[in-house]
């Protein structure tokens, strides 16, 4: 949001027992405040998912996920990256996380970050299970993903277009989530104090 022009963030909903703010909240809100301080913090990057409550036919739009990826078809999506990771110390860990419903190790995956290959084959080894449970909309595998270049990611929009091949004709992989992880390692100094 600061990358995409906000001003300033208003918090709401905190519960009596809240207040005041224990010192790791505080320290959270006051880092928020000022981009600088979030430079140096792990954070993730996510596409919203839509809901089975959003209510597309009047004043919300359509969400990017969940997409029904059928076998053989281009699929795309948009990731926005409000940092330069080109800048500045380099995250010690990339990683772009896929949520996948009705996935198998079986299956193989094209993928391309900004026209450049990330993932191209099988996908047995880098898929994990999510566990049992969950709405019928939620992931039941996850495909985690290094990015050991960080020129891949740009500032703003990032483009990722991705393709399965080897599943049965008349199925589709269900993608559910698309989260990008940026880790810093703890170091000293790595939050600003006032």
């Amino acid at each position: 949001y600061w990358t995409m022009g906000a001003s300033g963030f208003q918090l709401f909903n905190f519960r009596s027992t809240e207040i005041p703010f224990s010192d790791t909240k505080y320290r959270i809100m006051r880092d928020l405040a000022r981009p600088a301080c979030l430079r140096l913090a792990n954070k993730v990057y996510a596409i919203t998912p839509g809901y089975y409550l959003d209510y597309e036919d009047t004043y919300q739009y359509r969400k990017q996920l969940p997409l029904e990826a059928k076998a053989g078809e281009l699929c795309s999506l948009d990731l926005i990256v409000g940092d330069d990771l080109t800048e500045g110390p380099a995250p010690d860990r990339l990683l772009l996380r896929l949520g996948l419903r009705d996935a198998s190790d079986a299956e193989r995956l094209q993928l391309r970050l900004n026209g450049q290959v990330l993932h191209e084959g099988d996908i047995g080894d880098d898929l994990v299970s999510a566990g049992k449970g969950g709405p019928p909309t939620a992931a039941t595998h996850y495909l985690h993903l290094n990015i050991d270049d960080r020129r891949m990611i740009q500032r703003g929009h990032n483009s990722l277009r991705f393709r399965f091949q080897g599943i049965e004709d008349a199925r589709a992989v269900q993608v559910t989530e698309c989260e990008l992880a940026v880790y810093f390692f703890p170091r000293p100094n790595a939050i600003f104090e006032p």
